[in-house]
């Protein structure tokens, strides 16, 4: 979601086949001959993971606004921050993954963005106690993640039973689990200043794949990728309002 102060981002809806080099040039090359800043869509609550749409069946993203999109792999702006030749990407079919790392050489899908925005915030996260506000989302998190690991069903009654400064506390959906990821860290991926309390195992979302009832969506905080689990399984969770 976009804040009233923001603008957004413009994104380009032909998409292209090409390794990570020849993407970026190609979309150079577009911003040149408009005369505009064009960028790859970053990951980290940036355009190309916002159009993603889990609700929909094959593809995840909005078939009216974005016709003829392939259920494949698309290349972000993003490097890897620990493995040299490695950058990220955004899959949008549900079985692919919907963050992913690949090699830079490898043939990836390409959409051009164009937006005013930089890089986050140094100021993004403001600490109050036990809970963390994002300026840039408007969503208060549990500073501190839960100690115990627990399956899907118990972690989201947790949440609903947490009454810290209050109530209305849920499982973030993937989507806002994934405003937290910071693809420029790794060993946790996240703002450790921030959140101190953030183990590196998979976290909890209530977000559960179209027609899979039996499972639902995690994201790792060891780089950030998203992997879909059992929930009769365990993992991490913090909570969010």
């Amino acid at each position: 979601r976009y804040p009233p102060h923001r603008a957004r981002p413009a994104l380009h809806n032909i998409t292209t086949t090409s390794d990570r080099s020849n993407g970026y040039w190609n979309c150079v090359a577009r911003s040149n001959a408009r005369g505009c800043g064009i960028h790859y869509a970053t990951m980290h609550h940036r355009p190309q993971r916002r159009v993603v749409d889990l609700t929909q069946s094959g593809t995840a993203i909005d078939g009216n606004a974005f016709p003829s999109t392939p259920p494949e792999g698309f290349w972000s702006g993003s490097r890897s921050a620990d493995i040299v030749g490695n950058a990220w990407g955004v899959g949008f079919g549900f079985s692919t993954g919907v963050a992913f790392q690949a090699e830079l050489t490898e043939q990836r899908r390409v959409r051009c963005v164009r937006s005013p925005e930089t890089g986050l915030s140094a100021s993004r996260f403001v600490v109050e106690g036990e809970l963390v506000e994002d300026v840039a989302t408007h969503l208060q998190w549990q500073r501190e993640a839960s100690s115990v690991a627990a399956d899907w069903n118990t972690a989201a009654q947790s949440c609903a039973s947490l009454t810290l400064s209050g109530d209305g506390w849920r499982l973030p959906t993937l989507k806002e689990l994934h405003t937290l990821v910071d693809e420029t860290r790794v060993l946790p991926a996240i703002d450790s200043a921030a959140l101190p309390t953030s183990p590196t195992g998979f976290y909890w979302t209530s977000s559960q794949p179209k027609g899979f009832g039996g499972l639902a969506w995690t994201v790792g905080f060891e780089r950030g990728l998203d992997v879909f689990r059992n929930t009769n399984t365990t993992a991490a969770s913090r909570c969010v309002r």
